[in-house]
């Protein structure tokens, strides 16, 4: 299940995506984006989970989340 993560601080690392969204299930990987032209980094990223199970889970647990003093919009990303 891929989620889409947005409005972290510019501190937040994808280790630490990571980390946060593995206490609810096998994260596959994390990505935040990064503008190619300015070098700038966007604020916002995707998180890919093993199991909808987890995913969903994640998903309730972590949307309106504060993470660094900043409140995380988390989304499904539906294909």
């Amino acid at each position: 299940m891929e989620l889409h993560v947005s409005n972290f601080s510019p501190k937040t690392t994808e280790k630490e995506l990571k980390n946060l969204f593995s206490k609810y299930g096998t994260v596959l990987g994390s990505r935040i984006f990064i503008d190619p032209y300015t070098r700038q980094r966007k604020d916002f990223g995707f998180i890919s989970m093993s199991s909808r199970k987890g995913g969903l889970k994640a998903l309730e647990k972590m949307n309106g989340k504060k993470v660094n003093n900043c409140q995380l919009i988390v989304k499904e990303i539906l294909i």
